[in-house]
């Protein structure tokens, strides 16, 4: 029984290898070898989340060819105040204690088109969006009217929240 096998093997192993080293025709001529990759599909790196390109090179797109709805609500003329609500967890892969809601009282400030929130610090542009960071955490969102909806993200442990916070 051994003996057939190592007939089958000796066999094999010099076919497989015969077939691996074939000629093949290329616009260089003919090479000894395996066949060369083909893509009948063009390859591109992906775009870049980060890579910002001009109105000009977009052909001056609407705002919702760029991903933001036309009809947003506006922010409130003044957002001077104090807001409180929750912070709700979307992301919690430890324990629950860890990554738990969070009850917001008084602690978020806005003075004008500025914004305050312990270590956090930013201001709020005239379409109502706010982009604060602290450390490795990072609140981003949005005023509508007196209420402000958006999301805090904390990289280590990772956590994240959603955030809804109206004046109080």
């Amino acid at each position: 029984m051994y003996p057939a096998r190592l007939l089958t093997s000796v066999i094999t192993v010099p076919l497989l290898l015969a077939t691996s080293c074939a000629y093949h025709n290329t616009p260089n001529g003919t090479v000894l070898g395996t066949a060369p990759l083909t893509w009948t599909f063009p390859v591109a790196p992906p775009p870049s989340p980060f890579a910002v390109a001009s109105p000009m090179e977009l052909g001056n797109p609407s705002p919702s060819a760029l991903g933001i709805p036309e009809n947003l609500p506006l922010p409130a003329p003044d957002l001077t105040g104090v807001y409180s609500g929750t912070a709700v967890s979307t992301y919690n892969p430890r324990p629950a204690s860890d990554c738990a809601d969070i009850a917001i009282n008084r602690s978020f400030t806005v003075d004008g088109r500025r914004a305050r929130f312990f270590a956090f610090s930013g201001t709020v542009s005239t379409d109502g969006r706010l982009v604060m960071q602290a450390g490795d955490k990072w609140i981003s969102g949005r005023f509508i009217g007196r209420t402000f909806q958006g999301e805090l993200l904390r990289k280590y442990p990772a956590c994240s929240w959603n955030l809804t916070l109206s004046a109080t």
